[in-house]
């Protein structure tokens, strides 16, 4: 098994939260996201959030986790649709850091294309590494992107999400 830190942080009691990427790398092949729990007392604990099982690896999955005002814990990431053509956001919410809710699987009001290719004038875009942080009731989520189009002198750009409702809804 494989596991890729996406994101860390630690939460007002002082427990430390990775989320992580986990690929099997056997088949078929098992692919999602957990998350990893340090105690204050020292101890961890991992608990699995999402898992997808396919025949072809998706490595591309990017994810964010922070902590609420009510001292809840969001995480979202990112799902691609069976196509691998678009891809959407997922939100996840616990208040005890073990059991995790879905609290939405179509957070973005449209999904984001994903299923092109680099190349002059092509659409979509490569999903890379996603940030999250809330702060008075609102959670921004901001991703790097790669643009498909590569006309431009850079396809580099950031895509910008908010939430004002506690992330099940980002615009």
């Amino acid at each position: 098994a494989y596991y890729l830190p996406l994101d860390v942080f630690t939460d007002s009691t002082g427990r430390i939260f990775i989320l992580a990427h986990y690929f099997n790398g056997v088949a078929p092949n098992v692919y999602g996201y957990r998350i990893f729990v340090r105690s204050t007392a020292g101890t961890w604990a991992d608990y699995p959030l999402y898992t997808q099982s396919t025949t072809t690896a998706s490595l591309d999955l990017y994810g964010a986790i922070c902590e609420l005002e009510d001292n809840s814990i969001i995480v979202s990431h990112w799902l691609p649709n069976t196509a691998g053509t678009k891809a959407q956001i997922q939100t996840w919410r616990s208040t005890d850091g073990s059991t995790w809710s879905k609290i939405s699987s179509q957070a973005l009001d449209d999904a984001l294309d994903i299923g092109s290719t680099f190349g002059a004038g092509n659409s979509g875009y490569e999903v890379q590494k996603t940030r999250m942080r809330s702060i008075d009731g609102q959670i921004l989520l901001i991703t790097h992107l790669l643009g498909h189009n590569t006309t431009p002198s850079s396809t580099d750009l950031v895509g910008q999400w908010v939430s004002v409702d506690g992330g099940t809804s980002f615009q």
